[in-house]
């Protein structure tokens, strides 16, 4: 999984040093394909409790305790 995570973002690395881009098309068609989600306001119904949505919220805000990290990147998740 590492692997291939690190070989996406190295992919997309290397396809962004050819990527030349003006001021004035800010917004190419790379951009098109984000959708714009307007109804956030609306209650939807899901099968998830909040308390689970909790739990996953602190997962992936949080770093593993198990692996290294930079240290200000510890730091930084320290003092959150």
């Amino acid at each position: 999984m590492k692997k291939l995570c690190q070989d996406t973002l190295e992919e997309s690395y290397v396809k962004s040093k050819n990527l030349e881009y003006k001021a004035e098309e800010w917004q190419t068609e790379d951009w098109e394909s984000i959708k714009v989600f307007d109804d956030f306001d609306e209650k939807k119904m899901s099968s998830i409790t909040g308390d689970r949505l909790l739990d996953v919220g602190h997962h992936i805000t949080s770093l593993p305790i198990d692996s290294n990290f930079h240290r200000l990147v510890r730091k930084i998740f320290d003092n959150r």
